[in-house]
């Protein structure tokens, strides 16, 4: 089972979350060209920083990969994307 969800804001970047806490899951669109942004996820699904582990949970790079010409996305579980199209 996929649970994932995908949004467009007013701002024009694509909102990408995987609220999955167990599966990762590859999210096609029907979008061309190409996306980056950041990415948020942890190993837990309740991680969190500290003032010891100041890193646990931050947002990293994130790209997008093709299918047949469209935008994919792979989503860890647990994770929010916001992207950018060109």
């Amino acid at each position: 089972m996929v649970d994932v969800s995908a949004a467009r804001g007013k701002d024009g970047k694509l909102y990408l979350v995987n609220t999955d806490p167990s599966h990762a899951v590859q999210v096609i669109t029907n979008l061309t060209g190409s996306a980056k942004g950041r990415i948020l996820t942890a190993f837990a699904m309740d991680a969190h920083n500290s003032f010891a582990a100041p890193n646990m949970v931050r947002p990293l790079p994130f790209k997008n990969s093709n299918t047949d010409g469209k935008l994919a996305f792979d989503m860890p579980a647990k994770s929010v994307a916001v992207v950018a199209v060109d």
